[in-house]
């Protein structure tokens, strides 16, 4: 008796915390830098593959820096550093991963000023795929057919695909009668907005948009703030196993590069975007366990084990769009007169459930460099930092019971600061992601094997058996080594207590059995 059945089993790995540090100094290009303005860190993995028992996970981060430099002239400068960590990995059993790094927490330090020092603290979550199987040995099975009892249980497994990388160039914009070596791109960012799976006559795609800003100045005049959406329309290859409500994607921007180039009328400045899209779409496998067995004419030892897995109990997406005003004497930027650029994150968030529905709560953080009048007319380029706090309901169509857990992600798409002459007004648009997971342990057959104990069938044998409460059909019948089905014919029970004999109440309401 040897039963293999194989499955993918996926093992996870949450908050893998690791360092990143590195040194920069400035080109001679770049004059000193007199005061930071903004600053922004961001964790883009490379790769990850398996080493023997360990899976060595890789990647940078990407530094962006707005500042004043010696002339009080709005600067801009990128740089990165280095960041790799090992988790726990089964090599031979190796299928995929999938690794998620956020930049938990940064620090840029002036060490003069042409010299910048950087530290990033890192968290991960690690979505390892193996293969697994389930066994049972023995010779219980060989010269006779087994009287089983099985139970079906629904495996979660995750289906993780990495398309290729696409290179998007657009046209930001064009300013007439500029010179395009007084144009300069002072800063620069992308967000990605509404990417979803969509199933249409053509078959499956990837649609949404890129976002993306540039705060670009001219010589001679303030910077100027120019935006441009990308269209994402990307077909998805129908092999891929992907259900369209269950799929977690998350959009990449691995690069991000203007160019000024001259017109005949003026500047023209294009960006070129690469963009990778990671999908992660969870199933439900069902997989038949044998929890019990034995033989009517000879005797069995049976050895269990418990197998343990986790079911997909549910998911569920939503969006929504997050509005604050602020006064402006009370919030620290009385003098703001407009805000140049910014970008916002999501700084912190916890789940919680009412039975029904998740409930995510956090604050987004706004970052960004404004225009700020001062009481003698002059006007200088401050930074902003403001938080917004946020609850956001995702349904759940299943109740939540408390031996289910919640893994959720969110995302901030467009983000803006607006202000008038009293108030700063914040909004941002927030999109979650909610899987609801339910781990579990079945008792199962590991092993049987025959034992020297033989049982002969007498057809004059009648016994009168009483059962219990807890008595099952397939209990009875292994008592008295007979099939389950004998001791229905003999009893005339119905179709239903048959086909339910696995249960735990399948004899409720029978006062009496007669076995031959």
């Amino acid at each position: 008796m040897e039963r293999r059945t194989e499955f993918v089993r996926e093992r996870v790995q949450r908050s893998v915390f690791s360092e990143s540090t590195g040194e920069y100094a400035l080109p001679d290009y770049n004059t000193d830098i007199k005061k930071i303005l903004l600053t922004e860190a961001e964790a883009l993995p490379s790769g990850a593959f398996p080493d023997g028992d360990a899976l060595e996970c890789a990647g940078v981060i990407l530094y962006k820096m707005v500042y004043l430099d010696a002339e009080n002239n709005i600067t801009h400068l990128e740089f990165t550093t280095d960041y790799d960590f090992a988790v726990r990995c089964n090599g031979e059993r190796y299928i995929d991963s999938s690794v998620s790094t956020r930049v938990a927490n940064f620090a840029i330090r002036l060490m003069g000023p042409r010299k910048i020092v950087a530290k990033a603290t890192l968290e991960s979550d690690v979505h390892i795929n193996e293969q697994d199987a389930i066994e049972i040995q023995g010779d219980a099975a060989d010269g006779a057919a087994l009287e089983e009892r099985s139970v079906s249980v629904g495996v979660r497994e995750a289906r993780i695909f990495t398309m290729p990388e696409r290179e998007y160039a657009e046209e930001l914009c064009r300013i007439v009668g500029a010179i395009s070596d007084e144009v300069d791109v002072l800063y620069i960012c992308g967000e990605a907005c509404d990417v979803e799976l969509c199933t249409g006559e053509n078959g499956r795609a990837l649609r949404g948009s890129i976002l993306v800003r540039a705060l670009v100045g001219v010589r001679g005049s303030e910077p100027c703030l120019y935006e441009r959406y990308i269209q994402i329309n990307e077909a998805v290859d129908d092999a891929w196993e992907l259900d369209d409500g269950r799929t977690d994607i998350v959009t990449v921007i691995s690069s991000l590069v203007p160019s000024v180039n001259a017109e005949e009328d003026g500047v023209s400045i294009t960006v070129s975007a690469i963009v990778e899209h990671r999908l992660r779409g969870s199933l439900c496998r069902e997989l038949s366990l044998l929890c019990d067995c034995y033989r009517t004419d000879r005797g069995v030892r049976n050895e269990y084990s418990d197998f343990s897995y986790t079911t997909l109990v549910d998911t569920g997406k939503s969006s929504e769009k997050y509005e604050m005003r602020l006064a402006k004497d009370t919030s620290g930027y009385e003098g703001v007169r407009e805000v140049l650029c910014c970008r916002a994150h999501v700084r912190s968030e916890s789940a919680s459930t009412d039975g029904r529905g998740v409930k995510i709560s956090g604050e987004i953080r706004f970052s960004g460099v404004a225009c700020e009048v001062l009481e003698n007319g002059e006007t200088v380029f401050v930074p902003v930092r403001l938080d917004l706090p946020f609850e956001q309901n995702v349904n759940i169509n299943c109740q939540i019971c408390d031996n289910m857990r919640i893994e959720s992600r969110t995302t901030v798409g467009r983000a803006d600061i607006t202000v008038d002459a009293s108030t700063l007004s914040l909004t941002a648009e927030l999109s979650a992601f909610v899987s609801v997971l339910s781990d579990e342990r079945v008792r199962r057959v590991s092993a049987s094997e025959l034992t020297d104990e033989e049982y002969v069938s007498s057809p004059s044998r009648v016994v009168v058996y009483f059962p219990t409460p807890e008595d099952t059909l397939f209990e009875v019948a292994r008592r008295y080594h007979t099939t389950p089905t004998r001791v229905a014919s003999v009893n005339s029970l119905t179709e239903e207590c048959v086909s339910d004999s696995g249960s735990r109440d399948s004899l409720r309401g029978i006062k009496r059995l007669v076995i031959k």
